[in-house]
């Protein structure tokens, strides 16, 4: 029967499309299963700290927390993006090139914390409010740089392809964080509850860093050895390019909790850092599916078109369901850290789940923009798309207080992804324009250019391990 056989060829194309994009599907849940295990035992750490702690010190941790998320990552300048293309491909001489990401890094990112904290004291005695240097202000640098760390050596490890000791990472940071606060909502150590805090998250990162790192030493995949500043220099540019991009389009996400702290009071943002943490999780699918398609579409651009749309597909469905479970659930969320917060938030927090789409949305554009060798000119529009989001939500919330800021927000997403569309699904090679047949006719030809694949893995190497998780 004609309708039985149209029934039979769509279920037929459905599963060829999840053959022909097996590997992406298994890499990028094996990193989605390890960030999801390391968010649900976040989800338990704020459910502790809101319980145990007032929630002013919670909503001033949690902006200190998200501040610390955006300059351990611009102290990280790029670098680890550049080691998932590949540039960790030759056996023997990446040694002196991760040690030199590291002390970058660490240097770099500690800087930038001692710069915030310099200025806090600055601008509090020009306002005759003398502030003297606290152990939260060196929590913070530390927590800075430790963040920077974690970071690089999560990506080391994604470009070595050990997935195994990536969540091992994650999971120790969760476990020990947790233990930490755990032991000082106890009273074991006596410090304020914003320190307390605050030291249970830095020592998380700090000793899960140094546990990673031991276990890969004992497995010889990496040595501590002298840097090799020399072996960077010919990747200059490139570090440049995907640092600039890194931080125009993931601004707004890290400062977020800290405006809302700002705007409002940290009581508020204690109620809206976990409604802004799910939003964040939810995008870790999409997320992971776009860092497995700029890893597989650099080493074979010509089936990346029929990827990307297969993706794209994928991650949109997934957002719309996590946006409407968010828009049903919020506050029954929201009230399961602390029945205040309900109350304090009220329904402003619905909506939030819907913008979901329009960041995973952005996250298949900023891959599409690596594969083509464009991060430069992505950097600059995502600068200004970062402008309009901060802007909007923060003229929102001048106007019509949290709810307010969550409708911006919505606003300046929903026009970025809307000017995102048309580049992308010019750029996806559909299965109707191809026949059947993995081609990169309708892919950008800039995506093959050397620019965009700086330093390839061997070839024989890259055969080995092509087939192995991801995570």
């Amino acid at each position: 029967m004609p309708g039985s056989n149209r029934l039979s060829r769509s279920f037929g194309e459905v599963r060829a499309a999840f053959g022909n994009n097996i590997v992406l599907l298994l890499n990028s849940s094996a990193i989605t299963i390890g960030s999801g295990c390391n968010a649900a035992l976040g989800f338990v750490y704020w459910w502790v700290a809101a319980r145990a702690f007032s929630a002013e010190a919670v909503g001033t941790s949690a902006a200190l927390i998200s501040l610390m998320g955006l300059l351990g990552p611009l102290g990280e300048v790029g670098l680890g993006t550049l080691f998932i293309g590949g540039a960790l491909g030759r056996r023997g001489r990446e040694h002196g090139l991760i040690t030199a990401a590291l002390l970058i890094t660490a240097v770099a990112s500690g800087i930038l914390g001692l710069a915030y904290v310099a200025l806090t004291t600055l601008w509090s005695f020009s306002h005759r409010n003398a502030k003297i240097i606290s152990i939260d202000d060196a929590l913070f640098v530390a927590g800075c740089a430790a963040t920077g760390i974690a970071q690089i050596a999560d990506y080391t490890l994604v470009g070595l392809l050990q997935g195994g000791l990536q969540l091992l990472r994650n999971a120790a940071f969760s476990v020990i964080k947790l233990l930490f606060l755990v032991a000082g909502a106890m009273g074991l150590f006596a410090y304020g509850d914003t320190s307390t805090i605050l030291l249970a998250w830095v020592a998380g990162l700090g000793l899960s860093v140094l546990l990673v790192c031991a276990l890969a030493r004992r497995q010889k995949l990496i040595a501590f050895c002298r840097p090799d500043f020399r072996m960077l220099l010919p990747m200059v540019t490139n570090v440049v390019d995907h640092h600039a991009l890194n931080i125009a389009a993931l601004a707004p996400t890290m400062v977020f909790p800290f405006l809302v702290a700002l705007i409002f009071s940290p009581a508020v943002n204690a109620a809206f850092f976990p409604a802004w943490s799910i939003v964040n999780t939810a995008v870790l699918f999409p997320a992971a599916l776009t860092t497995v398609l700029y890893r597989v579409g650099s080493e074979d651009p010509d089936a990346g078109g029929g990827r990307l749309g297969f993706s794209l597909i994928l991650s949109t469905l997934f957002s719309l369901a996590m946006g409407l479970m968010l828009f049903l659930c919020s506050q029954t969320i929201l009230g399961l850290f602390n029945p205040a917060y309900p109350e304090i938030a009220g329904p402003s927090l619905r909506l939030l789940g819907f913008g979901v789409v329009g960041l995973s949305i952005r996250c298949h554009y900023i891959a599409l923009m690596r594969l083509r060798g464009q991060m430069r000119r992505a950097s600059v529009r995502f600068a200004l798309w970062s402008g309009l989001e901060i802007g909007l939500a923060c003229l929102g919330g001048s106007l019509a207080g949290l709810e307010g800021f969550t409708i911006g927000w919505l606003l300046a997403i929903s026009a970025q992804a809307a000017s995102m569309l048309r580049p992308l699904l010019t750029a996806v090679d559909w299965p109707s324009r191809r026949g059947g047949r993995e081609t990169s006719a309708n892919y950008p030809p800039s995506a093959v250019t050397a620019q965009a694949r700086p330093l390839r893995m061997p070839t024989d190497e890259q055969d080995q391990r092509s087939i192995r998780l991801v995570p």
